[in-house]
């Protein structure tokens, strides 16, 4: 065996992902048709053949569960499966690829590994002393080539070697049906030209009118990659980017959409991703206009738990609100009044018309902890040191009262136009009694178009009883985005009541009866429940 010195305490670090257009084979240079030999194992379970999968005998057949390497089940966390060969001679290799399968979460991402580990021996080692690749996987896997579950495709700097040893970390899946599962194994000494191969597919998703939505692929190939985007198999002009926005989204944008990626040696279309737009939910955002993933910087904050936060708040990971890790938490134990706070910067200033904030508490089975008693909503004007404008404030009932329950959006609010860089939000303390009252976090959206979904009613108008000659207010809590009102009387308009309050200043007998409002934008009308108006001559009961 022949391997430079130089390479014998670590023969590659760093492996680039590749893209090749050939999958598995049963005659590279590790196979059994290349007279290599299986020279150790940790133990794999049933199944004629396994480990020999791995190698190129039956490893092909990726519908048959039979020909796979089944490493033990119902072993610890941090257990190393492993497979050792050698081949017939000294081979040089200059790409490896692993195909393996998962279970995926609907079975606790069974079957997959921790951490996959390729090793070799140095000239004259009697131990596996040299780490070729070590390749760490997200859970479920994410596959460079779906189809075939192509999990590592690495081009890595040509070695020579003989013996081999891949390590396989156990996984914990909490089920113990948790031996890792390997479909093949390859390796090559040539990496030639290929066809682009895409390494993440575009992923459908669900937006509001007035919101942007964001499709994108990760792709690699030979030479520059191009990209045309395709609406339902037509070309979007402009479409010419790995990512596409579409900002702000217009019933008309609901579809079917893929991208066409184009290398130096052909093209490879993606999978489709459907764009479907919602009309009855209030959804969070990650491409408003204060999110990370547009460049939104995180200046300052309170103090707040669990790592990453506040980033939940501006759309890193904060659109799972049935993960609590995704949320943000500010501290616990804080004293009343205590005011937690995040401020931020965008990269240039922004126009901000409307703001939704998504929120949790847990309610009054536990003293209605985790929810805040005032929301304040600031920003610098040009040439302040100081948050010196107030854009919104919310102060909310406990337990909240949600204007949308399936998605915790406790606030969708269209607010006096302004245009700034520097915010700054505050969540004051609310009294939770018993120590865990950090106010929780969702999502914090800014948008420079309004939302839209079909009116929703949080707070209905309340039925009164009224001293005669004394004045008396409906008023109805609505979100939705761009709502218009009109107040009827026992289901009568009554002109010039359209706004989201109703006052008489003097009542009498001829304004007794029934009060509703109609809540109204583009995409719909929303009638509230009557308020009834009761009017006495003593003091109102």
């Amino acid at each position: 065996m022949n391997t430079p010195k130089a390479l014998s305490v670590a023969l590659l670090v760093a492996a680039t992902l590749y893209s090749n257009a050939q999958d598995t084979t049963s005659d590279d240079l590790w196979d059994i048709s290349q007279a290599t030999l299986i020279t150790g194992t940790s133990g794999v379970l049933g199944y004629a053949g396994s480990p020999a999968g791995f190698f190129g005998q039956n490893g092909q057949n990726f519908f048959d569960e039979s020909t796979y390497s089944y490493f033990q089940d119902f072993q610890p966390p941090g257990t190393v499966h492993f497979i050792e060969w050698q081949t017939a001679g000294d081979v040089t290799v200059n790409e490896i690829r692993l195909f393996a399968v998962g279970d995926g979460p609907t079975y606790n991402n069974q079957r997959e590994f921790a951490t996959f580990t390729l090793k070799t021996k140095s000239p004259g080692s009697s131990d596996f002393d040299v780490t070729v690749l070590t390749f760490t996987p997200t859970h479920p896997y994410t596959f460079v080539d779906p189809s075939t579950f192509l999990l590592v495709d690495a081009v890595v700097t040509p070695f020579t070697a003989q013996e081999f040893r891949a390590e396989f970390l156990q996984y914990d899946s909490g089920n113990g049906f948790e031996g890792p599962r390997i479909r093949e194994i390859d390796a090559f000494g040539t990496a030639g030209p290929v066809l682009p191969r895409i390494l993440a597919q575009p992923q459908s998703l669900q937006a509001n009118v007035g919101t942007p939505a964001v499709f994108s692929v990760q792709a690699s190939g030979t030479g520059t990659l191009n990209y045309q985007w395709f609406k339902d198999g037509s070309p979007i002009a402009g479409g010419a980017d790995a990512t596409l926005i579409i900002d702000p989204v217009s019933l008309g944008d609901a579809g079917s959409y893929s991208v066409t990626i184009t290398d130096d040696v052909g093209s490879r279309s993606s999978a489709d991703a459907d764009l479907s737009i919602n009309t009855t939910q209030i959804l969070p955002s990650s491409w408003d206009l204060w999110d990370v993933n547009n460049g939104a910087v995180i200046t300052g904050s309170s103090g707040y738990l669990w790592a990453g936060t506040p980033f939940g708040m501006f759309g890193l990971y904060g659109q799972d609100i049935y993960n609590e890790a995704a949320y943000t938490y500010f501290m616990d134990g804080a004293p009343d009044e205590f005011v937690h706070y995040v401020e931020w910067t965008t990269p240039s200033p922004v126009s901000v018309k409307a703001v939704r904030l998504f929120a949790i508490g847990d309610g009054p089975v536990y003293n209605n902890e985790r929810e805040f008693t005032s929301f304040t909503l600031m920003a610098k004007s040009p040439g302040s040191s100081d948050f010196d404008l107030t854009l919104a404030k919310l102060v909310p009932a406990h337990p909240y009262q949600m204007l949308d329950s399936s998605t915790f959006a406790i606030l969708d609010r269209q607010i006096a136009p302004v245009t700034a860089q520097e915010f700054r939000a505050e969540f004051v303390q609310f009294n939770g009694f018993r120590g865990f009252d950090g106010p929780r976090i969702m999502e914090l959206d800014a948008f420079s178009n309004v939302p839209e979904v079909t009116p929703l009613i949080a707070v209905q108008p309340q039925s009164a009883t009224v001293v005669h000659q004394s004045p008396v207010t409906f008023s109805v809590q609505a979100g939705g985005g761009n709502l218009s009102y009109q107040w009827r009387f026992n289901g009568v308009a009554i002109p010039g009541a359209n706004g989201p309050s109703l006052t008489i200043p003097k009542v009498n007998n001829d304004h007794r009866g029934d009060y509703t409002v109609d809540v109204s934008n583009s995409l719909g009308t929303v009638q509230s429940a009557p308020a009834r108006l009761t009017v006495t001559l003593g003091k109102p009961l």
